[in-house]
């Protein structure tokens, strides 16, 4: 009979041929040949790393090779497309609000991305994130002209902080860490003016006076719990 010509570790599988080989007292697949011949040199190579010492079992080998794509699949991702993931889980979390995923995807596409979108998530340094906010923080603020800051960094600086955070608490993501530089100071963005921006008694009655009737006494009671120091 065919089966008994076979060598041990071969047998017939479906018109094909299957081979397996006991290494340490654990038999382990070697794979389904269709020829005798590659079945017969497909045993002999494995015998021979028995011998050696170096035999590596298939399904270690497949495993391992599915992480390294996987790896190289995961240290491609830019941080244009994270920032796309980590907006898209935001608003599928109904803790969430829509205003403060809309506000994110705002700051990061105006203020982020053109510039560091397409950057590798591994490839990102705190020096090119440091260097990014300096740069915000120096320009001019177009609403005031005259003001020492834009306010926009420190704004910027919270959301990519929070963007490079979800990417390190995603075990599938590969960025372990990142020791994001220290965020700018929160600069008042209106120039000083002569009298201080405290609003006085008069000034508050006039914007209480100003506002609908059903209004009104919303701006007193603002002003109450936050607590404004009125100037006389």
């Amino acid at each position: 009979m065919v089966a008994t010509s076979l060598p041990r570790g071969i047998v017939r599988f479906r018109e094909r041929y299957r081979v397996r080989l006991e290494v340490d007292g654990t038999t382990h697949s070697l794979g389904v040949f269709d020829t005798l011949r590659d079945a017969r040199a497909a045993l002999d190579i494995a015998k021979g790393q028995r011998a050696r010492g170096t035999f590596v079992p298939p399904t270690q080998v497949r495993a391992e090779r599915r992480a390294a794509e996987a790896k190289a699949e995961t240290d491609a991702l830019t941080l244009n497309e994270w920032a796309e993931q980590w907006l898209e889980d935001l608003a599928a979390n109904p803790e969430r609000s829509p205003s403060t995923v809309l506000s994110y995807r705002s700051v990061l596409r105006t203020h982020v991305l053109p510039e560091l979108g397409s950057t590798r998530l591994v490839d990102l340094t705190p020096g090119q994130v440091a260097a990014h906010l300096a740069t915000l923080r120096a320009k001019p603020s177009k609403r005031h002209p005259g003001a020492r800051a834009n306010g926009v960094a420190p704004n910027v600086a919270r959301v990519l902080r929070s963007c490079l955070n979800g990417a390190i608490k995603r075990p599938d993501i590969a960025l372990a860490s990142f020791a994001f530089p220290e965020a700018p100071s929160q600069t008042p963005v209106r120039p000083a003016e002569p009298d201080g921006d405290i609003a006085t008694p008069g000034q508050v009655a006039a914007m209480a006076a100003a506002m609908p009737e059903h209004l009104g006494a919303a701006v007193l009671l603002t002003a109450w719990k936050a607590d404004i120091r009125w100037k006389y």
